[in-house]
């Protein structure tokens, strides 16, 4: 009934058309393989007979995108999951290429014409390795969950119930899976179902071909920002103010590529942090010193809360405003000796503050402050909307404008929080599983070994950062205790997560997605027999094991 050549076929027929899609993340574009998706599933003859069962899901933004979902109702209401992004990241980075970003054997050509890394080179040869932008992140689990939810259509009498769930812009702030959250506690209420499990297919690497992994859970995501506020002087009267920029760069010194920031997790360890952005904010140029200096970073957690976290931060804070004004008086030392122009004992002192401290001092002086606010962040609200300014950037400003507000106007480090905000969620901290959902990765790497000798190791997280970071409960008491308070723009009209949704779903999650190489590079490229068959059969299997699906008696539904 599964023939290797069919599944082949049926795979790579929707994987082609997906390819031919330029679906940018936070774009326009996304609206084409939307109605795609929508158009692919009202063709089915199962949905066709099952109006109700299919949809487009709005999730309100100012580009009309929306979530595509279809559900298959066999037997029960055990329901699986099947999740996957269908927005891609640009392809500016494909140059003079660009225009075969997304055709992968023109592409291919294209590429053997360029002088590139060996193993590169190596993978253009034969027909092994899919090249293209989305190829591997993520269109070709997209194609995977697709073929699966039509084969499970066109079978009747089996247990449980299969559903599709394609999300818009996971690769900018997830939006779209934040907005599914509702839509799923809709169709769990609608249809009666009981979610076993939401499998996403995201790629993962590996080292050789014989050792795949899958992922029981995904690494959180918080990204601080920092803002430094110096004091103003011209660089011929340089003791007059303080240089906010090197005590930026003390902070980045001890907090970028810090292993003390990462968390282990048995064998597993998260990357450490690492700024993404670092600017002063200098509209013009002239001969002074910037009055502020801006930046953020990343932190994956595994297990770290967020209060612990911005402790950590703060405590790094506090260090390096420190060491930089010891740099400051030494070097004062030194000038006031050989000059004899002493300006007495320098002034500075160090504060650092986060961003709730902050605006709780501020309103505490000023009580009309919190309109203010309320109206800066209106102001800015529809630059983020227009891609005019991104989330951090905003955030960034709305500190600034709270610090131009604040009494004291001495050197100060504020610390706050940017969107987007992932929680890290893992099967491994979950109390209720039962037997198979617990067995289900040992299952996969026996049925790997036995089918295709490939071993399949399971790790705790899928440090990729992922959606699946919004379907498990968490504790929502300290985070919102801890995040909310520190991120400006958390607002339910800017930027929320819908916490007591995800705690009614709390569904336990499995990455199962094919090889792939370079995502998010011009060399991006997917295993042309993990996506055409091998991560097929590794979802069926998982989808047949958690719902006690037996083949035997199964019969196909026959439409007239």
């Amino acid at each position: 009934m599964w023939d290797y050549r069919a599944i082949k076929e049926g795979v790579q027929e929707i994987f082609e058309d997906l390819m031919t899609f330029k679906s940018d993340t936070g774009t326009i574009k996304e609206l084409d393989i939307e109605q795609y998706l929508h158009t692919w599933i009202c063709n089915q003859k199962y949905f066709q007979k099952n109006p109700d069962k299919f949809g487009m899901y709005h999730i309100d933004d100012n580009h009309g995108r929306k979530v595509i979902w279809g559900l298959v109702k066999g037997e029960g209401d055990d329901t699986v999951i099947l999740m996957h992004h269908h927005d891609v990241v640009d392809s500016f980075d494909y140059g003079n290429l660009i225009g075969f970003s997304n055709k992968p054997e023109q592409l291919k050509e294209k590429l053997k014409e360029l002088s590139l890394d060996e193993a590169i080179e190596r993978d253009l040869e034969g027909d092994e390795w899919i090249f293209g932008r989305g190829s591997c992140d993520m269109k070709a689990g997209a194609a995977i969950q697709m073929y699966l939810l039509q084969r499970y259509s066109e079978m009747e009498e089996f247990n449980g119930n299969v559903m599709l769930l394609s999300v818009p812009d996971e690769e900018s702030i997830s939006i779209g899976m934040r907005k599914s959250v509702g839509l799923l506690v809709d169709l769990k209420k609608k249809f009666n179902l009981n979610y076993r499990i939401m499998i996403d297919s995201e790629p993962h690497a590996r080292e050789e071909e014989s050792v795949g992994e899958i992922f029981e859970g995904s690494v959180g995501k918080i990204m601080p920002v920092i803002f430094v506020k110096g004091q103003k002087a011209h660089v011929g009267d340089i003791f007059q103010g303080l240089n906010p920029v090197p005590i930026m760069a003390e902070i980045i010194r001890k907090i970028d590529m810090n292993p003390e920031f990462s968390d282990i997790v048995e064998n597993e360890m998260s990357p450490p942090p690492s700024f993404t952005y670092m600017k002063d904010n200098k509209i013009r140029y002239d001969a002074s010193v910037p009055d502020s200096v801006s930046g953020y970073f990343n932190v994956l957690p595994l297990t770290s809360t967020p209060q612990m976290i911005l402790e950590k931060i703060e405590a790094f804070c506090n260090e390096a405003f420190e060491e930089a004004l010891e740099k400051v008086n030494y070097a004062y030392s030194k000038y006031s000796e050989t000059t004899l122009c002493g300006l007495g004992e320098l002034r500075w002192t160090k504060k650092v503050m986060k961003f709730s401290s902050l605006i709780g001092e501020v309103t505490a002086h000023d009580p009309s402050f919190m309109a203010k606010f309320d109206n800066k962040k209106m102001e800015i609200y529809p630059l983020i909307v227009r891609g005019e300014m991104s989330f951090p950037e905003a955030t960034l400003e709305i500190i600034k404008f709270t610090v131009e507000h604040y009494h004291d106007k001495t050197p100060i480090v504020v610390i706050g929080i940017s969107p987007p905000y992932y929680p890290q969620v893992s099967n491994r901290s979950m109390v209720a599983l039962d037997e198979k959902l617990k067995t289900l990765s040992e299952h996969l790497d026996g049925y790997s070994r036995k089918n295709f000798h490939v071993e399949m190791r399971k790790k705790n997280f899928f440090m990729g950062i992922s959606d699946m970071s919004y379907t498990s409960k968490g504790n929502v008491k300290e985070i919102i205790e801890s995040v909310s308070p520190n991120m400006p723009l958390w607002d339910k009209e800017v930027y929320s997560i819908p916490f007591e949704e995800m705690n009614e779903l709390d569904i336990p999650v499995i990455n199962i997605g094919p090889w792939g190489k370079d995502l998010h590079q011009f060399t991006e490229r997917v295993y042309a027999e993990d996506c055409l068959y091998r991560t097929p059969m590794l979802i069926k299997e998982s989808i047949d094991y958690l719902l006690n699906i037996e083949y035997p008696v199964i019969r196909s539904r026959v439409y007239l």
